[in-house]
């Protein structure tokens, strides 16, 4: 996934640059966190 794809599509309909920003650092976060919780083993 690309985020040159997110601001195209954004600039196609027209979504304000905050809202795509909001939602790629929302979904960057939650990579991190599920890649976290695979690393640590649960006891």
């Amino acid at each position: 996934m690309s985020l040159w794809l997110y601001v195209g599509i954004g600039e196609r309909y027209e979504i304000p640059k905050k809202v795509i920003a909001r939602v790629f650092s929302e979904a960057i976060l939650c990579m991190f966190q599920k890649r976290l919780l695979r690393t640590i083993p649960s006891q």
